[in-house]
């Protein structure tokens, strides 16, 4: 059978000698073996034709062998091992022939022509060195080019740091490292814009990258990683780009232009980047503004991401990780067609940190985010004209420091199921002001209500919120707000959820087509919301409320009512959640009873009154609250171990040790 690995540890023996006993004898069964003898002429050990001239043969290196400038062919289905030897000064044409080599030098000045089998080919057999200095461009750019002439193969790098100008990748040709973090490809100071790229006009198929780093470095301002722009063919159809590949364990950093570019403009014909899938792809956006961890241009479609990470360093203002568009930055959208858009983009257990935007998308169909992780961003997602993404069991932690999680321009969708967010997340949600045509449908944030045709920050005009076909309405009023009508043209029997996104407190009653409870009215705090159904009611266009996250609150409960504090030092309020402490004898509080979740107590007397922390009120251990005449108290309720308390939250009396 055919050997498709040049170097297998069990073929080597403990004193670095193939046993011929082993793998060879099994694999190769019935071929000749020839140990090549030393041959002096004029001092040198000379390689001649009449030593290698029978096919089915394997023979066996254990000299330096000089070709003394001629070529040497190799007869049909013949095997070379080098076990310490090896050949230079000439070249080699192949026909068939597999070499079996460990990691070293082998091929000296040597050209090789011809058909070589192996599928994998260790670089240092052709004098590429990783010592972080030497410039190995020329050697490994005709490696791929001789690879790509033939059957395909694997470059293998083993451990080093490899410098080089630029590669260019072809069709068929993989490259694989020995180890992610030990093997690193390092560019030399130029001015190309693209360190690793596609060098090869027309569809690029089936190639694998794998366990390796690109380390960029200041020598290379503005330089590309990892840059696959497509190139299209020179004659009709004009087809181009990367497909049906794979990448794996392979980080990128220190490019200050873009770590991993996918690009693929149309000019004459069908220009597409499509089916490559990324695991375990770590890309590193620098400092600069037009830098980016992920990039793509054009049309695309069909990537998966798996286990990537898309991380700055910091949340500086204007960075943006992962940027994905049909057009290059300061182009025309008018000379952008629906073909130049990106579709069918998956990113699986992904990590998205560090930046001022996590992701910006424009013209983008069907972006899906499942499992994936997103921390320290001023802005999750921005969603610009006609984009539609979806999100499944996401992660968002602090991810919305300064602005929103999720940003929708005109014409964009979000789905959002089985999210979780927690703390520093600004807002959830913002879009352009009547952005038509965008919705939010919603599983997460708000108690579990789902949300549908979302019409964000609309200012509460004239007591009145107008939904049209929409289903989530955002309220974005600068001071204290009521609503008593909704409009809406939605199904009788269907939905509306008004959803609190200011900082105000908004009171909806039923003075107009809102059936609140006679006497009581509905307030949202900010992020609350309120569901509301529509029905026909005597021919009339009715809203009853059929859940809330904010209070059904008396229409009598802002009016201060004076109470006295009982003997036993406790308050029961159960008409006003503002109360005037009525002159008493009492001068110290321990215990509230209410069904409100805020009260504000005010003490217009002239005597001192103490709150103190003995019973269910919960005053910082070791003091108490002392209220001076004209001084006031908010407290709050809250559950604790299944009991409840009241914490202060605010007042202008003194905190005093007890």
């Amino acid at each position: 059978m055919e050997s498709n690995e040049f170097f297998n540890e069990e073929s080597i023996n403990r004193n670095n000698q193939i046993d011929d006993y082993s793998v060879l004898s099994e694999s190769f069964n019935g071929l000749t073996k020839v140990y090549l003898e030393k041959n002096i002429i004029s001092g040198n050990n000379i390689l001649t034709q009449s030593m290698i001239s029978q096919s089915d043969t394997i023979y066996y290196f254990n000299y330096d062998f000089d070709l003394n400038g001629v070529n040497i062919n190799i007869y049909n289905n013949c095997i070379l091992v080098f076990n310490g030897g090896s050949i230079s000064n000439g070249s080699i044409n192949g026909n068939n022939t597999i070499i079996e080599a460990p990691s070293y030098h082998i091929l000296k000045n040597v050209t090789i022509t011809g058909l070589f089998k192996n599928k994998l080919i260790d670089v240092r057999w052709f004098g590429i060195v990783g010592d972080g200095i030497t410039d190995n461009t020329s050697k490994i750019q005709s490696l791929i080019n001789y690879i790509n002439s033939k059957q395909g193969g694997t470059l293998f790098f083993p451990i080093g740091t490899y410098r080089a100008s630029r590669i260019g990748l072809k069709q068929n040709v993989s490259i694989e490292g020995e180890l992610c973090e030990r093997t690193i490809f390092m560019p030399t100071s130029s001015s190309y814009p693209s360190f690793f790229y596609i060098a090869e006009n027309g569809p690029i198929y089936y190639v694998n990258y794998s366990n390796f780093s690109l380390h960029g470095n200041s020598a290379n301002q503005q330089q590309n990683g990892l840059d696959l722009t497509a190139l299209e063919q020179t004659s009709y159809p004009y087809t181009g780009g990367l497909w049906y590949s794979n990448f794996s364990n392979i980080k990128i950093r220190g490019f200050k232009g873009t770590a991993l570019n996918l690009r693929a403009r149309d000019i004459n014909g069908d220009l597409a980047n499509q089916f490559l899938t990324f695991i375990r792809v770590d890309c590193f956006r620098e400092e600069n503004t037009e830098s980016r961890a992920l990039k793509i241009n054009g049309q695309g479609g069909q990537f998966k991401f798996i286990n990537c990470e898309f991380d700055g360093f910091s949340t500086a203002v204007n960075t943006i990780n992962v940027e994905l568009s049909p057009w290059d930055a300061g182009q025309d959208i008018t000379d952008t067609s629906d073909s130049d858009r990106q579709g069918c983009i998956d990113f699986d257990t992904c990590t998205f940190q560090s930046a001022d935007l996590g992701i910006k998308a424009t013209y983008v169909w069907n972006i899906k985010f499942t499992n994936c992780w997103f921390e320290s961003l001023n802005n999750t997602i921005r969603l610009e004209t006609v984009s539609y993404a979806t999100f499944w069991g996401c992660f968002f932690a602090n991810a919305a420091l300064t602005g929103s999680i999720f940003y929708l321009g005109n014409q964009c969708s979000v789905v959002v199921d089985s999210c979780y967010a927690i703390a520093g997340n600004n807002k959830i949600i913002t879009g352009v002001n009547g952005n038509a045509g965008s919705r939010f449908i919603n599983n997460f944030g708000f108690n579990g209500v789902g949300f549908e045709y979302v019409n964000l920050d609309q200012e509460l005009l004239s007591n009145t919120i107008s939904t049209e076909y929409k289903k989530f309405v955002s309220i974005s009023t600068s001071s204290q707000g009521t609503i008593t009508r909704i409009n809406s043209k939605i199904d009788i029997f269907d939905t509306v959820t008004v959803f609190n996104n200011s900082n105000s407190i908004i009171k909806i009653n039923g003075s107009d087509n809102i059936l609140v409870k006679n006497g009581y009215h509905i307030e949202l705090n900010s992020k609350n919301t309120a569901v509301f159904q529509r029905v026909i009611i005597n021919s009339a266009d009715c809203w009853i409320p059929i859940s809330t996250t904010g209070q059904l609150v008396s229409d009598t409960k802002n009016v201060m009512q004076d109470i006295q504090i009982a003997v036993d030092k406790s308050l029961t309020t159960y008409t006003s959640h503002i109360i005037a402490l009525q002159s008493t004898n009492q001068i110290e509080l321990e215990t509230i009873n209410s069904d409100f979740d805020r009260i504000i107590l005010y003490n217009p007397n002239n005597r001192n009154l103490k709150i103190t922390r003995a019973r269910n009120i919960l005053v910082k251990y070791g003091y108490f609250i002392q209220l001076s005449g004209g001084n006031f108290i908010e407290l709050q309720k809250s559950i604790i171990a299944g009991e409840i308390r009241w914490l202060p939250i605010s007042y202008d009396g003194q905190l005093i040790t007890v």
